[in-house]
């Protein structure tokens, strides 16, 4: 992928997390919790809601797969990949265990993380191993 084309996806990728439907996901999540929203009746606006978010950030991670090792660690640097996930990993287990799903479900995104986690011990990644770090690029409401 060249450079530009990475630009893009990146771009896109944010244009995900600053729809409006999102927003008012992540808005819920914070008032309510991701796991709350995950055991809520799975017709509910809270369900709808937490499995957005774990479907957003499963197509960056799916999308993400794309890039070079190189724009993979540019992309870390203003996508909070550990931090989201450390967030959605409640939801998307209570999910897996209601056996509605199976065991891959947002499984790209959980990859993702640890390769995230794994660059944060890098001298690359140093500066982004706390919650404030990551969410400079955040975009939570």
């Amino acid at each position: 992928m060249t450079d530009a084309e990475f630009l893009q996806v990146a771009i896109k990728m944010t244009e995900l997390r600053l729809n409006g439907e999102y927003q008012r996901a992540e808005r819920m999540r914070q008032a309510v919790g991701a796991l709350e929203m995950a055991s809520a009746d799975p017709k509910s606006e809270g369900h709808a809601a937490i499995r957005l978010l774990i479907g957003t950030w499963e197509r960056i991670a799916i999308f993400s797969q794309s890039f070079s090792r190189k724009q993979l660690y540019r992309f870390f640097r203003c996508t909070p990949v550990l931090l989201v996930w450390l967030s959605l990993k409640p939801a998307v287990q209570a999910i897996r265990d209601s056996g509605k799903v199976g065991p891959l479900y947002a499984k790209s995104l959980e990859d993702l993380a640890q390769v995230y986690e794994e660059w944060t011990k890098t001298e690359d990644g140093v500066n982004f191993r706390s919650d404030a770090e990551q969410a400079v690029c955040a975009n939570f409401a």
